[in-house]
C-alpha cells in the first residue's frame, strides 16, 4: 500500500511540475544581452564604419581554442546587416571610416559541487550523496570605437551575449543575439 501511495504521489508531482514548462528547457533559455554605451557619444555623425573580417577568439595563453568557427561568418553577416539597416555604409580601410566594429568570442567552464542528504524509507536514517556538474559558458562581444577620437578612448558601445553551451554554438542562436543587441540600441543611427 505504502509502495501505490509514493507512485501515485510522484506521478502526481511529476504532471504538476510539466504542466509548469510548456516546452523542455534548453540552454538558449539561459541566454542573456546587454548592452553598454557612452551617452555622450555622437552615433548620428558618423556615416562609415570597418568590422574586422574574423570573430577573435580571445583564449587564455597555454590553452587551446575550444570555440568552434563554423558560426563566425553568420555572426559578421548579423553585424552588417544590422549597420545597414542604421544607415551606415561599410567601408573597407579601417583608417578612413568613421567608426570600427569588433567582435569577439571566448568560453569559460565552472564546475559545481553538491551535498545533500537522502531520507527514504526509514526516517531515522539518512546516508549523505554528494556529485559535480559542469558547464560551459560563451560570450560574444561586439564593440564598437569611434575612430575620430583620440588613441586610447574607450569603446563608445559594448553589446554583450553570454549563454549556456552545450557543444557548438548555432549560428541562428549567435545571430539571434547579435539582433537583440541592435535592438536595444535604438540610438545606433547615422541618422
Amino acid at each position: 500500500m505504502r509502495k501505490a501511495w509514493l507512485a501515485v504521489t510522484l506521478v502526481g508531482a511529476a504532471s504538476v511540475a510539466a504542466a509548469c514548462y510548456p516546452h523542455r528547457l534548453d540552454s538558449v533559455d539561459y541566454d542573456v544581452v546587454a548592452t553598454l554605451y557612452d551617452t555622450t557619444a555622437a552615433f548620428n555623425t558618423a556615416g562609415t564604419y570597418y568590422l574586422l573580417n574574423q570573430v577573435v577568439h580571445l583564449v587564455p595563453p597555454g590553452e587551446s581554442d575550444n570555440i568552434g568557427h563554423s558560426a563566425d561568418a553568420a555572426v559578421l553577416a548579423a553585424i552588417r546587416t544590422n549597420m545597414t539597416a542604421r544607415g551606415y555604409t561599410e567601408g573597407t580601410d579601417s583608417t578612413t571610416v568613421d567608426l570600427k566594429l569588433l567582435a569577439a568570442a571566448t568560453t569559460t567552464d565552472y564546475t559545481a559541487y553538491y551535498q545533500g542528504y537522502y531520507c527514504g524509507y526509514y526516517w531515522y536514517y539518512c546516508p549523505p550523496y554528494w556529485g559535480s556538474y559542469s558547464y560551459t559558458l560563451g560570450t560574444l562581444l561586439v564593440s564598437m570605437k569611434d575612430r575620430r577620437v583620440p588613441t586610447g578612448a574607450e569603446a563608445m558601445w559594448l553589446g554583450v551575449g553570454n549563454g549556456l553551451l552545450n557543444g557548438t554554438p548555432s549560428a541562428s542562436r549567435l545571430t539571434d543575439a547579435v539582433n537583440a543587441m541592435f535592438s536595444q540600441s535604438p540610438y545606433i543611427s547615422a541618422n
